[in-house]
């Protein structure tokens, strides 16, 4: 019997082992619905490293969790101040590749100044364009 996560890092570092993992089997889509259902009562407890990680992870393997990802989005937004350019990067390609929209952080990102933002590179910029144009929406970037 597997035991899921103390603490938010472990469900983060347990659903990102499974992301890069090869398996893509019901016991992988079974862990990432226990790591999903735990983290959805815990998303304030979760630094913004751990939102943004479990979020892609949720997202690369195509395990669309709308509501946790949302979730996640409104933390992001609740600690913006928190988060640097590739949190919040990951958090809103993660919401596009399961085409899912979240109003208000595409508007907290496109109203955003790209030297404002720490961390936020070249491969980030490019995450948020892809995003953007993933759930057409316009923005001057």
């Amino acid at each position: 019997r597997l035991s899921v996560g103390s603490v938010p890092q472990d469900l983060s570092s347990v659903a990102w082992a499974v992301a890069t993992s090869l398996q893509r089997d019901n016991a992988s889509s079974a862990l990432l619905g226990r790591i999903s259902a735990e983290a959805e009562g815990r998303v304030r407890e979760f630094v913004p490293q751990d939102l943004a990680m479990t979020a892609w992870a949720f997202a690369k393997v195509a395990f669309r969790d709308g509501k946790l990802l949302r979730l996640f989005a409104d933390e992001a937004l609740d600690r913006k101040c928190e988060c640097n350019g590739q949190n919040i990067s990951n958090i809103v390609w993660s919401l596009a590749t399961i085409r899912e929209k979240h109003e208000p952080l595409m508007a907290l990102v496109a109203s955003a100044h790209a030297e404002t933002v720490q961390g936020l590179g070249p491969q980030e910029l490019s995450n948020i364009v892809w995003s953007f144009s993933t759930l057409q929406r316009k923005s001057e970037i």
